[in-house]
């Protein structure tokens, strides 16, 4: 045996230094589900982390050297170059709508309007945002950039990193925009009416001229270039020509996503087939066969591409709510009973509810098929007859499921204890609920204001906590949980 191992090294090494290539057996037949990578992505990048499925993956994005994935559960998980940090995770992240990567840092957008990030802005200066920033609702970063853009539940976009060549100087005047994107020094957007935007370095021509009003859906940016996806489903292309990236390949089917690293861009057929163009020192353009058919998710990095193929988790009643969600029973009862719409396309189970929101829930929960009121005067002093709900609090101060007074505080997410006690009233004509004769929940005091309300949703069901001791009253109430609390009131109720 030690005389064959020998033989088996010597042979080995001969056939390194004259450039021979041992062909292995056949490979077993591919997964139906699973990642593949391929350019320069290092070792890194294709170590998978273990127990990541791809049916959990809801979203990914791809950093300098790194990978960013949201899964359906709402937690995050990070692979590849480390050297800054950008793959540390941050301990027991929860609650993450959306992610998005840099070139040195990584992003998470949680359901509560916060953004943690990890990493560093550019060579030194370490990622953070301000904890004062509370009300976002979408955050947009790429592969070459060293800036992260956000938007606000008011619209506004904002902006965070590196801001050397103008990448940050977003237009006073850009309000709600359709997408975003950015590059290496640069910034580019849709605005609400369907223009191409940009802002930054120019000097390519790579911020300007995608298309007109109203003809592109989504945008992706590298390190000179920019590209558009059109209404009807083709690809478009701005800034240098030097790497061929403007060489958009002629014959793709319908375009359903982009994306793109440094000098090299990646499109996403209709067909579940990836596209790739540009430059291709490092292979990123040759896209292998199990990204060839059944890829769902895609996305760039610096010089490497990686894809999710295979389905996802059973397809639920919203893109963003698998089959398999904790919630997916109760958020398809409310969209067939038409008591939710979906938000931008999706149903955002992981974003947390505002009162304002929640009365236009509960009206149609109490009143099922009848229109809500209109809105003729002020209900609370931060509630104008503008505003989206005023007509739901309106009549939910009337009907006294909503206090007295003159501040709402409209915008501020509901919690648990909130929930409890709006249900009760819904359910009760605005009358107050029992005092507790005993505590319904280790952390919810006989003593409580609230006690009586959460009492009466433990008794009927509505709720059996989040542990069979405790119900988490001071935790905010996010989309998916909702779902489950208002299909009992209703159930309850009629």
């Amino acid at each position: 045996m030690a005389l064959r191992r020998m033989f088996g090294i010597l042979l080995a090494a001969a056939l390194a230094l004259t450039g021979t290539v041992i062909v292995a057996p056949a490979a077993a037949a591919a997964p139906d589900s699973g990642f593949v990578t391929w350019g320069d992505s290092g070792p890194r990048l294709k170590e998978i982390p273990k127990g990541l499925k791809a049916a959990d993956v809801m979203q990914i994005a791809g950093g300098g050297g790194h990978v960013v994935v949201l899964k359906s559960n709402g937690t995050v998980v990070a692979w590849g170059n480390n050297a800054d940090g950008q793959t540390d995770v941050p301990r027991g992240l929860n609650g993450v709508v959306q992610v998005a990567a840099g070139a040195r840092f990584s992003a998470a957008l949680k359901s509560n309007g916060t953004i943690v990030t990890w990493g560093k802005w550019g060579l030194a200066n370490p990622a953070t945002v301000p904890k004062s920033v509370k009300d976002v609702v979408s955050i947009v970063s790429g592969a070459s950039s060293d800036h992260l853009l956000a938007v606000r539940k008011n619209g506004a976009v904002i902006s965070f990193g590196t801001s050397a060549d103008g990448r940050r100087n977003v237009p006073a005047d850009l309000n709600s925009p359709r997408a975003m994107a950015t590059g290496w020094m640069h910034s580019v957007a849709i605005t609400k009416t369907g223009q191409n935007i940009g802002w930054g370095s120019n000097g390519y021509g790579q911020a300007h001229g995608l298309g007109g009003a109203g003809s592109l859906t989504a945008l992706a940016a590298g390190a000179i270039n920019s590209i558009g996806l059109t209404t009807d489903g083709r690809v478009v292309a701005v800034g240098s020509s030097l790497r061929k990236v403007l060489a958009v390949p002629a014959g793709m089917p319908k375009i359903t996503d982009i994306a793109m690293g440094w000098w090299f861009a990646l499109a996403l057929g209709s067909n579940g087939r990836v596209y790739a163009w540009g430059e291709d020192v490092e292979g990123q353009t040759k896209v292998p066969a199990l990204a060839r058919k059944n890829v769902r998710l895609m996305t760039a990095t610096t010089s490497a591409a990686i894809a999710v193929y295979g389905p996802g988790a059973s397809p639920g009643p919203f893109p963003d709510v698998a089959g398999n969600h904790l919630h997916v029973k109760n958020i398809k009862w409310l969209a067939d009973k038409g008591i939710t719409k979906p938000v931008g396309g999706k149903y955002m189970p992981n974003a947390d509810v505002n009162r304002g929101a929640m009365m236009t829930f509960l009206h149609r929960i109490v009143k099922p098929g009848k229109a809500i009121p209109k809105c003729t005067a002020k209900p609370y002093s931060d509630v104008p007859t503008s505003h989206t709900h005023c007509g739901a609090i309106s009549w939910a101060k009337s009907a006294k499921i909503l206090p007295a007074g003159s501040l709402l505080g409209v915008a501020k997410s509901v919690t648990r204890a909130d929930m409890a006690v709006y249900m009760y009233k819904a359910a009760h004509g605005g009358k107050a609920a029992p005092k507790c004769t005993s505590a319904p929940f280790k952390d919810v005091a006989k003593s409580a204001a609230t006690c009586g309300y959460v009492q009466w949703a433990k008794d009927t069901k509505i709720t059996s906590g989040v542990s069979a001791t405790k119900y988490a009253p001071g935790n905010t109430v996010n989309r998916g949980s909702m779902a489950s609390f208002l299909h009992r009131l209703y159930d309850y109720m009629h």
